[in-house]
Order: structure tokens, then C-alpha cells, then sequence
């Protein structure tokens, strides 16, 4: 009597791990990302940011590099933390830019 109940409660538990695994592992194949810090489940990098924003960005720009990614919440954000490589991404790519933000729109 108890067996199939706890079958039930361990495939209720392990089925959206799993889900989530397959998931990430989907996404982060599917797009070349820059470096940044692990994200947890569902939540993304929300702990690790801290109070004031610019200096946590600046914490991670002098550890990953001045271009890196973080998951806020669930959704993916770039951060660009340099002016020249602003100016590249938004004048000289923005073509690119605003097809990938429409890919995710679409997706999403």
C-alpha cells in the first residue's frame, strides 16, 4: 500500500528536476553565453545580487570579464559594463540585438 505512494511522491519530485535540467542544458547549448556566475534554480543569480546593483555588477565584471551573463529570476540578461563595447552593441550590432530580443520574445 505504501509502495505505490511513494513511487508516485518520488516521480513527482524527481520529473521537474528533471525537466528543469534538460532545460538549462537545452539553453545553454543553444546560445554561445558569456561567462558569468552559476545560476540556482528558478530564482537565477537573485541571491547573489546584492543591494546596489553597480557594485555588484562591478564585482563580477572584474571576475568574469566586462561583458557577462546573469539570470535574474528566470530570464536571461547580458550585462555590458564598458562604453565601447555599449557603443558596439548598440550602434554597431543593433541589427543583431534587436533580432535576438525578438527571438526571445517570440519564444517566451
Amino acid at each position: 500500500m505504501a509502495a505505490p505512494l511513494l513511487l508516485a511522491s518520488a516521480i513527482a519530485i524527481i520529473t521537474p528536476i528533471v525537466f528543469y535540467l534538460i532545460q538549462s542544458l537545452y539553453t545553454r547549448l543553444q546560445f554561445k553565453l558569456p561567462p558569468g556566475p552559476r545560476p540556482l534554480p528558478i530564482v537565477g543569480n537573485l541571491y547573489d545580487d546584492k543591494t546596489v546593483n553597480f557594485r555588484c555588477y562591478a564585482e563580477w565584471a572584474r571576475t568574469y570579464g566586462p561583458i557577462f551573463s546573469v539570470y535574474l529570476d528566470s530570464m536571461l540578461d547580458v550585462i555590458v559594463n564598458t562604453s565601447e563595447l555599449a557603443k558596439e552593441v548598440l550602434k554597431d550590432n543593433d541589427q543583431q540585438c534587436a533580432a535576438a530580443r525578438t527571438l526571445t520574445l517570440e519564444k517566451g
